[in-house]
């Protein structure tokens, strides 16, 4: 899936993946941790957690 798309249905989520499939998303970390969590998938060493930047956002890091 590519990040483009990602934006379009996920834009401003967070959303937490094992093996590249989606399985929880949601507005904050902790809704879709507790989402997670509520599914058993929290052991999986395949589990990612990402924040999805909404179409025509930008990212800054300051150093």
């Amino acid at each position: 899936m590519d990040y483009s798309h990602l934006q379009t249905q996920y834009g401003g989520q967070y959303i937490a993946t094992i093996r590249g499939r989606i399985i929880a998303h949601g507005k904050t970390f902790k809704a879709v941790m507790d989402r997670v969590k509520s599914m058993g998938k929290m052991s999986s060493p395949e589990l990612s957690f990402r924040f999805i930047l909404p179409r025509g956002g930008i990212c800054v890091y300051q150093m």
